[in-house]
């Protein structure tokens, strides 16, 4: 197989180019991303595999090549099984490229051409850097958290601070013991037995995955700044910028966005209340989001493409809204959505409940729709009902009236009067 890499500027945070390196002519480029680069795999016919073996140096024309999109490596020896993390492409928000005899025309082009995108910063190297493989993966971290034994809300906080790349997870595992403490205390705050303590620590955690949302390089101590927000927890809910749960007027639904490369969990985020969040329970459901790696809607691209393509398309969705969405011990299932929302490519599911309500019992709550099942357009937009959101109103007292109120009213009403009468008025004979 032959891979491509297609990194777009839209996806580009920052350019990192080794200052030490530029001397030598030996240049290592860094492009930290803000999105998951796409992928694309091309296999090579047997006549240039015959070519490719004899003489491994040649260089071959793989523009002509058909390429397909992919999320996976898979192995050279051809047994089917990936070579490298399957969350590695979704995660891995830094790409390294490595020049030889580089000239430095190159670089101030590149300068120029990304100068209204992204920045360029030539950083220096002190010593050598050693790059040694993680020791612990999306996978691995999971499985750690659920023998944590921590509570949903708290669960699913951590999945969030994590989830999006890996370069918190470094951070906090490049020291042994920053990452088993930053565990050890989440687990400590999660075990008292108050529910405004645990809504504070979800608070601080999401926080602190605001605060290093923007972190190309993990220069600080991240459990230091999450213990200093848990010492000021008080200070982080008076700001004003979280939503409590205890809201009359909105209720918090966590979301999700589900790319071909990953899965990303999201905070929640408040609407205002509908149909759906009086018959079930919110805290059971999950907005999910279908988007392309580069923050795009994601699309077969109509007639006319290959089929290896319409596939790569329905692999990404369909197995998610068929069998569900796992996260920690639920298990989230496709609801349904409204017109709106499938506009955007979203869709909102459901786990068990604590009544042991699932979303099919959710669903025969909305109402006997089997007259519509055979039109899909319309039992969306009659099912989407149940989503539609109800707006607040506000009381406004009417303003006092005063006597100029009064006569400019009557001002008002003798201009539209006359307006109305012009028509009828005698014309004026014209002078000569």
């Amino acid at each position: 197989f032959s891979y491509k890499l297609n990194v777009s500027f839209s996806i580009l945070s920052q350019i990192l180019v080794e200052k030490a390196a530029l001397r030598e002519g030996h240049v290592k480029i860094y492009f930290i991303l803000n999105s998951a680069p796409l992928m694309h795999h091309s296999e090579l016919d047997k006549a240039a595999e015959l070519k490719l073996k004899h003489s491994p140096n040649i260089a071959l024309d793989i523009s002509r090549l058909p390429w397909f999109r992919t999320t996976t490596i898979f192995c050279s020896s051809g047994s089917g099984r990936p070579s490298l993390d399957e969350h590695l492409l979704g995660m891995a928000r830094s790409l390294c490229v490595e020049m030889e005899n580089t000239p430095i025309a190159l670089l101030n082009n590149l300068q120029s051409i990304s100068n209204n995108f992204q920045e360029v910063k030539y950083f220096p190297i002190s010593g050598s850097v050693q790059h040694q493989p993680a020791s612990l993966d999306f996978r691995a971290l999971c499985g750690l958290l659920d023998s944590l034994g921590l509570p949903f809300s708290i669960y699913y906080a951590c999945r969030v601070l994590f989830g999006d790349s890996y370069s918190l997870l470094d951070a906090l595992n490049s020291s042994s013991e920053q990452l088993d403490n930053f565990l050890d205390t989440v687990q400590e705050e999660a075990r008292e037995d108050c529910g405004q303590n645990l809504e504070s620590l979800e608070k601080c955690l999401y926080h602190l995955k605001t605060l290093c949302k923007d972190m190309a390089i993990a220069a600080v101590n991240v459990y230091d700044e999450f213990t200093k927000l848990l010492g000021n927890r008080n200070l982080l809910e008076d700001s004003g910028n979280c939503f409590s749960k205890s809201s009359t007027d909105y209720v918090l639904i966590r979301r999700a966005v589900l790319t071909p490369a990953t899965l990303v969990l999201q905070p929640p985020i408040p609407l205002l209340k509908s149909r759906f969040s009086t018959m079930a329970n919110t805290d059971y459901a999950i907005r999910l989001t279908i988007l392309e790696d580069n923050n795009r809607k994601l699309n077969n691209g109509g007639a006319g493409k290959h089929k290896m393509e319409t596939d790569f398309v329905q692999g990404v969705i369909r197995s998610h809204l068929l069998e569900g969405v796992k996260v920690g011990d639920r298990l989230y299932e496709f609801l349904g959505s409204s017109s709106s929302q499938m506009r955007e490519h979203g869709v909102i599911l459901y786990a068990k409940d604590g009544q042991g309500r699932m979303a099919q019992q959710i669903r025969d709550l909305a109402g006997d729709l089997s007259a519509f099942k055979r039109n899909v357009a319309k039992y969306v937009a009659r099912f989407g009902l149940m989503f539609s959101q109800v707006n607040k109103n506000t009381d406004v007292a009417l303003a006092a009236s005063t006597p100029t109120h009064n006569l400019l009213l009557l001002l008002l009403l003798l201009l539209l009067f006359l307006c109305r009468q012009w028509p009828s008025f005698p014309s004026c004979p014209r002078r000569r």
